[in-house]
């Protein structure tokens, strides 16, 4: 019987570290399944991702897990360890528009996101039917001006009672308080409308047009307390001209926005990326 774990290392000044640890899985009989890596020069640090499997019946996951700590303890690594066999939980914000939650929830149902969607949330009730004819829990929870304090609290118990992981901003149109993004601190994306840093906030579609820009996109990033200024996952972008209009970009924009989305959640949810500062390095 196999266990399959991944394994994110980022360790400074020694670039052979990937050798070293793959001598360790190799001492426990592992078959590495996938390796990526990335070397940055300029900082001396190398970034490894290994996907893995374990014998169960020469060592546990717990056995594996404590041995590997003790040896990062003597090579000076920092690193992640999951079991790849568990899907994360997810929870999706939104507001009205359905195209990015739509896709994340078809994606999911045909087996393409490792992913079990915990619930639906939002400050509107127009996707209740939707929501609720994939079989997913919806809830409805307004956010005004006089309760935004309130709602947010009842948005962040909801989340906890849920065991949510991973929550996913899918034009979700309300700013997640301060509060709520150091609790999920690294696990809340966000799909943005522009391809930042340009047009932060809102509107940028009627921004981008005003401006006559010729290329439009979208970028999907992890949430800080700082507006839209999160460490960028990924970005895509479409040729526009001097005849679109602006709901002709909110048209295109859309199938960049999904798209974008769900590339950046997937190289979450396989835990492919590392947070240095304000940047992020994808191991694929």
């Amino acid at each position: 019987m196999k266990n399959y774990l991944r394994i994110v290392v980022s360790c400074q000044n020694d670039v052979h570290i990937g050798s070293v640890i793959g001598g360790f899985i190799a001492d426990y009989h592992g078959d590495i399944l996938e390796e990526n890596h990335y070397v940055d020069r300029d900082n001396r640090t190398v970034y490894l991702r290994w996907v893995i499997s374990i014998d169960v019946t020469l060592i546990s996951y717990a056995g594996f897990l404590f041995n590997f700590e003790s040896f990062s303890k003597c090579h000076d690594f920092q690193w992640l360890m999951v079991d790849a066999s568990q899907k994360k939980r997810i929870a999706v914000l939104v507001s009205k528009t359905s195209h990015c939650l739509l896709d994340i929830i078809t994606r999911q149902e045909e087996g393409e996101l490792n992913a079990d969607i915990a619930c639906i949330v939002s400050n509107h009730d127009d996707l209740r039917l939707l929501v609720e004819s994939h079989g997913l829990p919806f809830h409805h929870i307004p956010v005004a001006r006089n309760n935004v304090t309130e709602a947010n609290r009842v948005i962040k118990d909801l989340l906890v009672d849920y065991d949510v992981e991973t929550v996913v901003l899918a034009r979700y149109m309300q700013i997640i308080p301060e509060v709520l993004c150091q609790f999920y601190h690294g696990n809340i994306i966000n799909i943005h409308h522009s391809l930042l840093p340009a047009f932060v906030g809102k509107s940028p579609y009627q921004k981008a047009f005003d401006r006559g820009v010729k290329l439009i996109g979208a970028t999907c990033h992890y949430v800080t307390s700082e507006l839209d200024a999160g460490p960028i996952i990924h970005q895509d972008v479409s040729r526009i001209n001097h005849t679109f209009k602006p709901q002709d970009l909110v048209r295109v924009g859309k199938d960049i926005e999904k798209k974008v989305l769900l590339r950046g959640l997937m190289y979450h949810l396989e835990d492919r990326i590392v947070t240095r500062k304000n940047k992020t390095v994808i191991l694929k």
